[in-house]
């Protein structure tokens, strides 16, 4: 599968940019200060090692934050994207593994006895790429995580808890905003998903069809021109400017987490009349409603919310923000909502 990523990555990331000024990205829009920050997502074209060992460097916006790297402070601020960081596959330091030990068990202690068993699958980190990796106990095991592991597996719990107060498990599911796809396997394998639909940035969609192939050989399927089409049982990793051409079918339940709240409006109200309106039955996200600066638009306002019923709603987490003094605060007015949404 790598091989034909490789092959089709430059068509695909040609075709991104010719579009980018249409609806799913809408480029004019930004400042130039986000339009560089998103620029390299991209890439006309990208090495092989860091499609196949992405773990190793930075690459923003796809889930891994800085500080799962096992880094210090200087160097966090140094980071460059693509930047390649020198460590082995587990760390073995002291600090940090009894650091990863403590972040694992205040959350496995929360956890209730039902929720374990996808907790344990969830934050196994075996498949190389998460950033810095650890070991840690738990119930007699080993178990190999990381930072970032560990959030998805509070991440995918808290999913899961609330798709389960639905009638059915879905038979098809779509992330939009998807990293690399650590999330959609998760919930692919324990809602038992026969097809499933992926919508990112073109290196976030590289990423995610080496990961997902990794975890589900042979069921990739990469939707990235005129000739490609969705297809039943597969994993379709589906360019967005290619939503109105090629979403043909119902999709059971929507996931997106942390990438609506950043989206201009024009943005937010193309992403629901190509994947919501009159074809999604459930949408769980997880995200801001109200939006941090200007180019953002107010999701608590758009038709993903004002056009359905609101089942579960939610705080799940009020970011740290740095102020003007470099002091980390909280701003309740920017907390993150979990919410389940039907159609």
């Amino acid at each position: 599968m790598i091989d034909e990523i490789l092959a089709r990555y430059p068509a695909m990331a040609e075709a991104a940019s010719a579009e980018a000024t249409s609806g799913w990205f809408r480029a004019a829009g930004l400042p130039d200060a986000h339009r560089r920050h998103r620029s390299f997502k991209f890439q006309p074209s990208i090495d092989r090692e860091v499609i196949d060992r992405f773990r190793d460097h930075y690459l923003s916006g796809i889930g891994i934050e800085l500080t799962d790297y096992a880094i210090g402070k200087a160097e966090i601020l140094k980071a460059q994207p693509f930047q390649k960081f020198a460590y082995g596959k587990l760390i073995f330091n002291q600090g940090y593994s009894d650091q990863l030990q403590a972040e694992f068990d205040a959350v496995f202690s929360k956890l209730d006895p039902a929720q374990i068993p996808l907790f344990l699958h969830a934050v196994e980190d075996v498949i190389d790429c998460g950033g810095a990796k650890g070991v840690c106990t738990a119930e007699g095991r080993l178990i190999v995580c990381s930072r970032f592991s560990i959030r998805m597996a509070v991440r995918a719990v808290r999913t899961m808890s609330m798709l389960q107060t639905l009638d059915q498990m879905p038979g098809t599911l779509l992330e939009l905003g998807g990293g690399f796809g650590k999330t959609l396997a998760d919930l692919m394998i324990w809602s038992a998903a026969e097809t499933a639909i992926y919508v990112d940035m073109p290196l976030n969609m590289a990423l995610a069809a080496r990961y997902l192939d990794i975890v589900f050989p042979g069921r990739v399927r990469l939707v990235w021109s005129d000739e490609d089409r969705v297809q039943d049982g597969k994993i379709n990793i589906l360019a967005p400017w290619l939503l109105a051409e090629k979403m043909d079918r119902s999709v059971d339940v929507m996931v997106n987490f942390l990438s609506l709240q950043h989206m201009q409006t024009e943005s937010q109200a193309y992403y629901f009349d190509t994947l919501v309106r009159g074809r999604t039955r459930h949408l769980y996200h997880e995200n801001r409603l109200a939006p941090r600066d200007d180019t953002e638009g107010p999701l608590r306002a758009t038709p993903f919310r004002t056009e359905g019923e609101i089942l579960a709603s939610r705080v799940v987490d009020v970011p740290w923000f740095m102020n003007a003094k470099g002091d980390a605060v909280q701003n309740e007015a920017l907390a993150i909502w979990s919410e389940l949404i039907r159609y």
